[in-house]
């Protein structure tokens, strides 16, 4: 049994080394030489260079355009708020004399109302004024603050 075995491998071996000897032989047999060379000539690499640079020149024009266009945007802005907080403050002065001018017809009116001159309906409506024109000076007062601190952020950011 030993011997059937032995001869079997010994059989097998071969049959391997049959093959690899013919695979060895088809590659000797089909082997080709060849020897290559290869050579870049820059010949219109001056020209690509030159675009290159023409190309990097208008980028930078560009890119200043852009920035000056950033900074006009900035520069509206910023005398847009300007002109908000100048007129915040307008307002708030023209409120501030409205407010006076209520409180002393309010004033008025209450003396009136004392003394039996007004009646109740009308003198609810002077106070309604006055309340109003109270109410009209705070919310300006607090549109002037907000202006205010709207331009400090915008005039401390250039």
């Amino acid at each position: 049994m030993k011997n059937l075995f032995l001869n079997r491998q010994k059989q097998f071996f071969r049959f391997l080394n049959v093959r690899q000897d013919r695979s060895l032989r088809q590659i000797k047999t089909n082997k080709n030489q060849q020897l290559g060379f290869g050579l870049n000539i820059p010949i219109f690499n001056k020209l690509q260079v030159k675009n290159n640079v023409k190309i990097a020149k208008l980028n930078v024009i560009n890119s200043n355009y852009d920035k000056d266009i950033v900074i006009n945007n900035l520069t509206q802005r910023i005398n847009s708020i300007k002109a908000q907080f100048l007129n915040a403050q307008e307002k708030y002065n023209l409120l501030e004399a409205n407010f006076e001018n209520q409180k002393l017809s309010f004033q008025k009116s209450e003396e009136k109302y004392k003394e039996g001159l007004m009646d109740a309906y009308t003198f609810f409506v002077v106070i309604n004024t006055w309340l109003q024109a109270n109410y009209d000076l705070i919310n300006s007062k607090n549109d002037v603050i907000q202006q205010t601190e709207l331009l400090k952020v915008f005039e401390a950011g250039l």
